[in-house]
């Protein structure tokens, strides 16, 4: 499965770094939550890992994976690419991202999301998964997660995806996501004055059920 759909080397690209480790651990007593810590060694050496619950056992508790997981594994080891960039400047982050964490607030809250530099790294580590998503398994897989993450309440995503596509696109200008991250914080600054634009945009894309109709025989 990561042989076939995960490129390690495509995500290292994309963030502009050179090639480091990546390892993948089944969390076999890690809950259902899913971990993408990052481990620094004292010569420098960089070591991704993705946490991955076991979230599906077959009936004789042998742990299943299939493409769906995927995107999470992008999803934990985008985090270890992304967090060390925003994690060391929070009062910037706060400054921008503050109101756009007040006007999603109550979603937001109950996905754990509760502070601006958590809504920052996770809006852009989700922006790069739908990225990464397109290169590796195709637009239709990029499409689903990203309606999928607007579902869940990130209806900015689509205007972040398109950003940091700018960003992938011009390596000219930025050859690596640290010369991008003064246009993250200034997409973050104007954001919470479009939420409730982009929620309703969102909302009104959505099918609705117009009548319901019953035979009696």
């Amino acid at each position: 499965l990561v042989e076939r759909n995960l490129d390690e080397r495509a995500l290292s690209s994309f963030f502009g770094v050179a090639a480091h480790k990546f390892t993948i651990i089944p969390g076999l007593c890690h809950g259902t939550r899913n971990t993408g810590p990052r481990l620094v060694g004292n010569d420098g050496s960089v070591e991704h890992v993705a946490i991955l619950a076991i979230a599906r056992p077959d009936s004789a508790g042998v742990p299943r994976f299939s493409r769906d997981d995927v995107a999470i594994l992008l999803h934990e080891f985008a985090h270890s690419f992304v967090n060390p960039h925003f994690d060391a400047q929070p009062e910037l982050v706060g400054a921008s991202a503050r109101a756009a964490l007040a006007a999603a607030h109550e979603r937001l809250t109950a996905q754990a999301i509760q502070s601006p530099l958590t809504l920052v790294n996770e809006s852009v580590v989700r922006a790069a998964v739908v990225l990464q998503l397109e290169t590796s398994s195709g637009v239709t897989a990029a499409r689903r997660e990203l309606v999928t993450q607007q579902a869940l309440g990130f209806s900015w995503l689509p205007d972040l995806v398109s950003l940091l596509g700018e960003y992938a696109g011009d390596r000219a200008r930025y050859p690596h996501f640290a010369a991008f991250v003064p246009q993250v914080l200034d997409f973050f600054d104007g954001l919470g004055l479009r939420i409730p634009e982009l929620d309703r945009g969102f909302a009104a894309r959505q099918p609705k059920l117009v009548s319901v109709s019953a035979t009696l025989d």
